[in-house]
């Protein structure tokens, strides 16, 4: 139950240096059932945000999980991903644009390289390292007439961001 606890308060803390293992030793104690009764959606949630943090192994426990969960379970866990990482990055933790940039091509069933490419886009535009390649392999992807238009909202988003305004907020769809 410690572990549990201990694990959880380091994987909801962004920048944190071993965030990403406690994410992915999170998601193995709820998958097995230890210090918490097992739950494979909230297991597979924390191997999802561990395998976008770069934790390898993390894919892999996904993996074993994929079948044991529905597919509204995954649908939610998506969206639960997505919206905890925009605001990660309203809280200022820039750090995870890149994660949500390869959330669009990893954990969508129809890869989104349009939103991959703004999203690598902003990562490259506020100097993150080594991300000019992945927007490269995104923009081999795109026609020039998605690239204006996706040029304009990467643009759009930048100056929101550095504006201090919500991304989540102005992200979330009209209800």
């Amino acid at each position: 139950q410690y572990a549990v606890q201990l694990f959880t308060k380091l994987s909801e803390a962004p920048q944190n240096d071993g965030q990403y293992e406690a994410q992915f030793n999170l998601a193995v104690l709820l998958k097995q059932g230890k210090g918490r009764p097992q739950n494979y959606a909230e297991a597979m949630y924390w191997a999802r945000r561990a395998e976008l943090g770069g934790i390898e192994k993390a894919k892999f426990l996904a993996d074993d999980i994929d079948d044991l969960i529905t597919d509204d379970q995954h649908d939610e866990i998506r969206e639960r991903i997505k919206i905890s990482l925009l605001r990660e990055i309203d809280a200022g933790a820039i750090s995870v644009l890149p994660q949500l940039a390869s959330f669009h091509i990893l954990l969508l069933e129809d890869h989104d390289y349009e939103q991959a490419y703004v999203w690598f886009s902003l990562a490259v535009a506020l100097d993150l390292p080594e991300q000019e390649e992945r927007r490269s392999e995104m923009e081999e992807k795109l026609d020039i007439e998605q690239l204006a238009e996706l040029q304009k909202e990467t643009g759009r988003l930048f100056d929101a961001l550095l504006a201090g305004e919500s991304l989540e907020v102005m992200l979330r769809p009209a209800q």
